[in-house]
């Protein structure tokens, strides 16, 4: 599946500020939606966050982390800035197509999903640091409806509603199911 770039922007919001206040105490966060074109369709980059990492350890994510007022001028430079530490994109290969909303995560971000294209191929390398497997899906893939079941946990006394999506050896859900779940409905 190829995605119709100029209707994905009308879906999106053009630009993405942090309030001020910022509420509740939430920290900004932000990430990318890492699309890219390889054998003639759409797939999508997530990582495997390494077992020994003190936040969301082991799970799959997309590319991204804290606003750090030191080097973000914008929360967009968070999302970028991120998945060039994580996966080895630069900055300026990223072409940003908009936001999705903001929303609040159980961990107490203000998280802000980005979404954006860089060229194919690409020479990824993951932060050993951080990531352990880089992992790309077709979008054809997630729009099957046996790869995507629906799910409930509790989290400090509340039940929260979650999206899985599988492919291969990897089950995508939290947050980074979540957004996947309300990207995916934009196309």
């Amino acid at each position: 599946m190829l995605i119709d770039e100029e209707a994905l922007r009308l879906k999106l919001l053009p630009e993405a500020v942090i309030p001020d206040p910022i509420p509740g105490g939430l920290t900004p966060a932000a990430v990318l939606v890492t699309l890219h074109q390889d054998q003639g369709e759409d797939w999508i980059l997530v990582t495997k966050r390494n077992e020994n990492l003190r936040q969301h350890k082991g799970q799959i994510a997309f590319p991204g982390g804290k606003f750090d007022t030191l080097e973000d001028t914008h929360i967009v430079d968070t999302a970028l800035r991120e998945t060039w530490e994580e996966v080895g994109i630069l900055p300026d290969h990223v072409e940003i197509y908009g936001s999705m909303p903001p929303f609040d995560t159980i961990s107490s971000y203000l998280l802000y999903p980005f979404v954006g294209r860089f060229p194919w191929p690409y020479d990824l390398r993951a932060n050993p640091d951080e990531i352990s497997e880089l992992i790309r899906i077709p979008i054809s893939h997630l729009l099957k409806s046996e790869t995507y079941r629906t799910g409930q946990r509790e989290y400090l006394g509340q039940t929260h509603q979650l999206h899985y999506y599988d492919y291969e050896h990897t089950t995508v859900w939290g947050i980074t199911g979540y957004i996947l779940f309300e990207f995916l409905k934009l196309l």
